[in-house]
């Protein structure tokens, strides 16, 4: 005998599973199509209620309508979702982890799927609506992939969303919105991702409880009510490269300063008729060092202005372009040709003591050959 859940009722087992409702509850007619379901490819997948599990499969081979709403397929050199479909479109939670996927945007998933796994296959790009048919969708896994793009609005009008794992993936580019309209996000996974560039609407349009990356700069644009896990090191910030009005002000007037005050020492010295000529190349070589220094602070009030309010999201671009590099040659040149100078300075006072009459730093021709030689060095 078969006894109801809700009644002191008990039916024949023979009326269980007959197609006709003996208990109040219809539990005599509960999970019935347990008892046709069929466990695809018994040797390489294992079953359990609707529950099926494969790893190295030929998909190709189980091309039916299963009544499985867990799926994970594992090892089994996917190349096409679309395969995957067609034999269990009653999935609600689908793993495919280590096959060979290339695409999984706007294809044609059961309308009921909720969580979807991906990871550790070959996806390149999240395309704008990847997801548009999955309204019910709450767990999102496309983990450990060679994605390198995430396009505008990929991900958009998800309302169920709740867990994103984008994790260790080569991204170059995170375009505006990608998330907007997915506002039941609890966590994103955004960590070991080399992201390239960034803009500062990423987030806009979603909320996010949890952040967890270890990038400072996702946290930079993050929403003002996420939590975010990266802190940015000593020497880097989320502000711009002069954060500050009193530093740009600052900025320009040394920079304005060491201009007037070089030109008009070479000035000058240039128009003195007494001013020992070897001493005037010293002193014209020295002032033009020291323009170095203004050709620097060009350069960093250029880059400030250029990446104004998004210079954290450009610094990776800054760090290898060419403003970046005159900046850090430039330095460099100063910092050698200040040292140089200084030693020259302080041989021909030595020799000036020494040699108070004759001495070669006397001479034009003596002082000119030594600093092309230092120049050449």
């Amino acid at each position: 005998m078969f006894r109801c859940s809700t009644e002191q009722k008990c039916i024949h087992v023979g009326n269980v599973c007959d197609g006709n409702i003996d208990c109040p509850l219809r539990d005599d007619e509960l999970f019935c199509e347990l008892m046709s379901i069929k466990c695809p490819l018994a040797s390489a997948c294992l079953c359990l209620l609707f529950a099926v599990w494969c790893e190295n499969i030929k998909l190709g081979l189980i091309y039916h309508n299963f009544a499985h709403i867990y799926v994970a397929i594992l090892n089994s050199k996917v190349m096409s979702v679309n395969s995957v479909m067609t034999s269990f479109d009653r999935a609600i939670l689908l793993r495919l982890t280590n096959n060979s996927i290339i695409d999984i945007c706007q294809l044609q998933f059961p309308h009921n799927l909720q969580q979807l796994e991906v990871g550790k296959n070959s996806l390149k790009a999240l395309k704008r609506n990847c997801f548009s048919s999955l309204a019910l969708l709450a767990v999102l896994g496309v983990n450990d992939n060679c994605i390198s793009k995430v396009e505008s609005k990929s991900l958009c009008n998800l309302p169920h969303l709740q867990f994103l794992n984008i994790s260790n993936n080569p991204i170059s580019l995170f375009h505006n919105y990608f998330l907007e309209n997915s506002s039941d996000l609890r966590a994103i996974f955004l960590e070991n991702n080399s992201i390239a560039e960034l803009h500062s609407n990423t987030f806009q349009n979603a909320r996010v409880d949890v952040i967890l990356t270890d990038d400072y700069r996702v946290c930079c644009i993050a929403p003002s009510q996420s939590k975010c896990t990266a802190d940015p090191a000593w020497h880097k910030s989320c502000t711009d490269i002069l954060p500050r009005t009193e530093m740009k002000v600052f900025y320009m007037t040394v920079s304005l300063l060491i201009l007037l005050l070089n030109g008009l020492s070479v000035l000058v010295n240039t128009l003195a008729q007494q001013l020992n000529k070897s001493f005037l190349i010293t002193l014209v070589c020295m002032n033009t060092s020291e323009i170095l220094v203004l050709v620097f602070l060009g350069v960093v009030w250029t880059a400030d202005q250029i990446w104004k309010g998004i210079f954290p999201l450009k610094e990776v671009i800054w760090r290898s372009g060419s403003g970046c590099s005159i900046a850090f040659a430039t330095v460099l040149w100063y910092s050698v040709s200040a040292e140089c100078l200084l030693l020259l300075f302080s041989l021909s006072r030595l020799m000036v003591v020494v040699y108070p009459i004759d001495t070669e730093f006397k001479r034009v021709g003596f002082v000119t050959k030594f600093l092309v030689s230092i120049l050449v060095l």
